[in-house]
């Protein structure tokens, strides 16, 4: 049974970025997120939950993620079609809400749009993860592109864990679908940003949540809070003590709207060393602090 699960949410670069500093500033203050017993990363938050998960010392990933990204798009490739990618985030926005049939459209359109091959965004995530093996108490979500069905990876999967990680940060138009176990998948935050929820699975009696956006009534942000509060509901009438730390109103104004910007990596890193070592008092994370 997992007494405490952090749910790593999707975010992109951006995301990425200010994860690493929330956690790297936690730590700071005596709050090691590193303790948990299960984590489970969603898109962006894959990629760190694995960082977390394999023993990586954040204090050097938040310094690491505050430097330029090599080649300006951390080595996976070529900037996006802009036309399909317009299309594909003008349709994802339009939906009332997320489900199987809407993931199934987005899965259509992550199949048919002119991205790089997949080996390329595979291969950058196993330059990320540098030899990383699969955590025991690591789960990554990931979206079937041809289904809309959820799949959760773990370490019994029998899938390599950078292909698994690459799946879940598969951002339709952006990446090509990743193929598993002759299926092509995208990203899990096509259903959920959060998928907080599957805490649930393993008795978790603490979640904390990082969610690199703001709660806001357009665009994607609409969408997640949409999934998001209905899983905290769940997770809150079962019994489990929740805390979510997003960034604030007005760090998220600096960070912008463009999650794959990475001139905005920079902010985000130190935006999310304050959050960190802001919140690292509140007596909410007292399940989570470090007892001399």
């Amino acid at each position: 049974m997992a007494q405490r699960a952090l749910v790593l949410g999707g975010g992109g670069i951006v995301g990425i970025a200010w994860e690493a500093g929330v956690i790297a500033g936690l730590a700071e203050r005596g709050v090691r997120l590193a303790q948990a017993e299960e984590m489970i990363g969603t898109s962006a938050g894959s990629l760190v939950g694995a960082w977390l998960a394999g023993g990586r010392d954040f204090a050097a990933i938040a310094a690491a993620q505050a430097a330029p990204l090599a080649g300006g798009r951390g080595g996976h490739g070529p900037a996006p079609d802009p036309a399909s990618l317009a299309r594909v985030f003008r349709i994802w926005t339009s939906f009332e809400s997320v489900g199987p049939e809407q993931a199934r459209e987005l899965g259509a359109l992550a199949l048919a749009a002119p991205t790089p091959p997949e080996a390329r965004s595979v291969a950058w995530i196993a330059r990320e993860l540098a030899s990383t093996s699969w955590p025991a108490r690591l789960r990554v979500t990931a979206v079937d592109a041809q289904s809309g069905e959820l799949r959760v990876f773990d370490a019994k999967s029998g899938v390599p864990l950078e292909r698994a990680v690459a799946a879940s940060c598969c951002v339709p138009g952006i990446f090509a679908p990743v193929s598993i176990q002759g299926r092509r998948y995208v990203d899990g935050g096509v259903l959920s940003g959060t998928h907080a929820d599957l805490a649930l699975e393993s008795g978790a009696r603490h979640v904390l949540a990082l969610v690199p956006f703001v709660r806001g009534n357009a665009g994607l942000a609409r969408l997640l809070y949409q999934h998001l509060d209905a899983e905290l509901v769940v997770l809150r009438e079962a019994g489990v003590e929740v805390v979510l730390l997003t960034p604030s109103r007005e760090d998220a104004r600096v960070l912008g709207i463009d999650f794959m910007d990475p001139k905005k990596r920079t902010d985000a890193v130190h935006l999310g060393l304050e959050t960190g070592r802001r919140e690292a008092e509140r007596a909410e994370l007292a399940a989570w602090r470090v007892r001399s």
